[in-house]
């Protein structure tokens, strides 16, 4: 997002939101320094396209996040990633033993067929009135969807992983530190006043 991106941005939810979304000057730098960095990634007509939408089904203003999950849809379910690798199974097939992965829109969904065995994908079919077929089915299905589960679970950790490793923004520092110290004068103030 460009500076002016995020000011809009912020804008418009002052509109949608009045008593939650005003802050004061010195404030709206921080806000537009912390929305900023969490949307970073993010085209300004895209996030403004998720705030409109947040904002037509929500009450309470968002959070960086409550955008950033409009923003970035979640990966297939586990039923979706099978019925992926059986349509990839029945158009692909076996061929030179390797896994076509360049065939899959779902490059967890790939690496879990290969996990479970592409060559025993591709030597299955279905419907099948062999009860021994069947249950191979069945078993390899099962190996599929927990093996699936696994890896996204462990995409989700990563992501996180990553977003954490950005660390903090350090242009905030130094505004950061005159609220500090506007605080630390602020309670001194008050026990002076107290004594």
């Amino acid at each position: 997002m460009t500076k002016k991106g995020v000011f809009k941005l912020l804008a418009y939810l002052g509109g949608a939101y009045p008593r939650a979304c005003k802050p004061s000057a010195e404030d709206a730098v921080v806000w537009a320094g912390v929305w900023g960095d969490a949307l970073s990634e993010f085209d300004d007509e895209a996030v403004l396209a998720a705030a409109r939408a947040y904002v037509r089904a929500e009450p309470y203003p968002p959070a960086p996040a409550d955008l950033r999950r409009l923003l970035s849809p979640a990966p297939p379910t586990a039923g979706e990633a099978w019925e992926e690798v059986w349509r990839v199974a029945r158009v692909e097939g076996y061929g030179d033993g390797t896994l076509p992965a360049e065939a899959f829109t779902n490059p967890l969904a790939a690496e879990a067929a290969q996990a479970v065995g592409w060559a025993n994908l591709c030597g299955l079919t279905l419907p099948t009135s062999d009860t021994a077929a069947a249950d191979r089915i069945s078993y390899l299905r099962r190996d599929f969807l927990r093996i699936y589960a696994e890896l996204r679970e462990g995409a989700g950790r990563k992501a996180t992983q990553k977003a954490i490793a950005g660390g903090f923004p350090l242009a905030l520092v130094p505004r950061l530190k005159t609220i500090d110290g506007a605080t630390a004068k602020a309670k001194s103030d008050e026990e002076r006043g107290k004594k």
